[in-house]
C-alpha cells in the first residue's frame, strides 16, 4: 500500500510540472474515478504543490485574491459534480470576465497538436494539399505520406507537417501547390528555401513547390505566422487577396480572413514593408509594431502592440486583451468548428482579459465560463447557443 501512494504521489509530482506521460495521466484518471477520498487527496496535494512553486507573482494581489475567492466558491458549491470538482482543482489559467476571475480547464489529459491532430482524424476532416494537376492529397495519419514530381521526392508530410526538401537551384518554371487547412485544425508547413509557416485554423496557403530566381511569393488565405529564411537576393512577398507584405529575412503575423473588414500584419522580428492594394500605400514596419491595412478607403493604420496577442495562437495558447465575449467566441468557433448563436446579444461586450490553453475539449472551457455566473451555453452537436442564466 505504500509504494502504491508513494507511486501515486509521484505521478501527481509529475502532472503539476507538466512532465507527465500520456500512459501517467491515464492512470491517474482511473485512479481519481475510484472514489472521492482520491480526488481529495488530489486537491491536498495540488495545493501543497502551488505553495512552493507559486504561479503568480508574490505582489500580484489582486489576481491572488480572485483566484482564492473563486476557489472558495467553488468548494462551497454542492452542485459541482466529481468530474467538475476536478476540472476545477485542474484549472491553470485566470481570465477577467466583466470584473470577475474565473479559470479555464485543463483537465487531466495532455493538450497541444497532437491531440488537435487526433481529433481531425475522428472527425473525417483532414489537411489537404491540391497538386497542380487537380490531384488531392490528404494527411489523416501517423505514417509519413510521399510528395513527388518527376519521380523525385520533393516533400514528406503526416497529419501535423508537411517539408519540402531543400532546393538546391531555382526552379526553370513556377509550379504551385495549395495546402488547406480546415476549421478545427492547424499546420505546420516548411518551404522548399526552409520558410516556416504555422497555420492556423480555416487558412489556406499556395506557393510554388519551388521557387524562381530571384523572387519568392506565396499567396495567404486565413491566419499564417511565419519565419522567412533569409535570401537577400530574393525578397519574400506574402500575397493576401486585397494587399501584400514584402520581407527579406523576419518573423511576423498575417490574418487576413475574408469576413473581416481588413487585415493585420504583425512584426515579431526583422523588417517588413506593407502594401495596401486599395490606394497603393506603403509602410515600413519594426518589430512590435501592427499595420491594420483597409480593404476599401483609408491608410494603413500602424501603432504598437504586445505580439503575444496575435501571434501566441502557433504555441497552443491564445491570448486575450479586454476582448469582448463576441470577439472570444468567434475566434473559438473557428478553433473547435463550432457555431455560437445568440440568445441575449447584450452579452455580446462582456470583456476578457487572460490566456487560455488551446486543445483543451470546448465543454470544459464554457463550464468554466459558467461558473461566472454571468453566461449558459445550451449545446446541441456543433451548435451552441449563447444565454443568460
Amino acid at each position: 500500500m505504500k509504494d502504491k501512494n508513494t507511486h501515486i504521489e509521484q505521478l501527481m509530482e509529475r502532472y503539476f510540472s507538466s512532465l507527465a506521460t500520456p500512459a501517467e495521466i491515464e492512470e491517474l484518471n482511473a485512479w481519481l474515478e475510484e472514489n472521492k477520498a482520491h480526488l481529495r487527496q488530489f486537491l491536498r496535494q495540488k495545493n501543497l504543490y502551488e505553495a512552493a512553486h507559486p504561479a503568480f507573482p508574490v505582489d500580484a494581489l489582486t489576481l491572488r485574491k480572485g483566484v482564492q475567492a473563486l476557489r472558495r466558491r467553488l468548494h462551497k458549491s454542492r452542485r459541482l459534480s466529481l468530474w467538475g470538482r476536478m476540472i476545477a482543482a485542474a484549472a491553470v489559467v485566470v481570465l477577467l470576465v466583466g470584473g470577475t476571475w474565473f479559470l479555464a480547464s485543463r483537465m487531466l489529459k495532455p493538450v497541444g497538436g497532437q491531440q488537435l491532430a487526433e481529433t481531425t482524424v475522428q472527425d473525417g476532416r483532414a489537411v489537404r494539399l491540391t497538386l497542380p494537376s487537380g490531384e488531392a492529397i490528404f494527411f489523416s495519419g501517423e505514417e509519413a505520406r510521399e510528395v513527388t514530381a518527376d519521380s523525385n521526392t520533393i516533400a514528406r508530410g503526416n497529419r501535423a507537417h508537411l517539408a519540402y526538401t531543400s532546393q538546391e537551384e531555382a526552379a526553370d518554371s513556377v509550379v504551385y501547390h495549395e495546402l488547406s487547412v480546415p476549421r478545427g485544425s492547424d499546420f505546420f508547413l516548411e518551404l522548399s528555401d526552409g520558410t516556416k509557416i504555422w497555420m492556423n485554423a480555416e487558412t489556406s496557403v499556395r506557393y510554388p513547390a519551388r521557387f524562381p530566381r530571384g523572387e519568392r511569393k506565396i499567396f495567404v488565405n486565413g491566419e499564417a505566422y511565419l519565419e522567412v529564411a533569409r535570401d537577400t537576393a530574393a525578397p519574400f512577398t506574402v500575397v493576401m487577396a486585397h494587399n501584400e507584405v514584402t520581407v527579406l529575412g523576419t518573423a511576423f503575423n498575417v490574418n487576413s480572413y475574408p469576413e473581416q473588414a481588413g487585415d493585420r500584419v504583425t512584426l515579431v522580428s526583422g523588417r517588413v514593408s506593407v502594401y495596401a492594394g486599395t490606394n497603393g500605400e506603403r509602410m515600413l514596419l519594426q518589430p512590435g509594431e501592427q499595420a491594420v491595412i483597409p480593404r476599401t478607403e483609408g491608410n494603413i493604420e500602424k501603432r504598437k502592440v504586445d505580439t503575444r496577442l496575435y501571434c501566441s495562437w502557433k504555441d497552443g495558447v491564445l491570448v486575450f486583451k479586454n476582448n469582448t465575449l463576441e470577439d472570444m467566441l468567434a475566434l473559438l468557433a473557428r478553433q473547435y468548428d463550432v457555431e455560437f448563436y445568440w440568445h441575449d446579444e447584450s452579452l455580446k461586450t462582456y470583456p476578457f482579459t487572460g490566456e487560455l490553453r488551446r486543445y483543451d475539449t470546448i465543454d470544459s472551457l464554457l463550464y468554466m465560463m459558467e461558473l461566472t455566473g454571468k453566461m449558459k451555453f445550451t449545446v446541441h452537436g456543433k451548435e451552441i447557443i449563447v444565454a443568460r442564466p
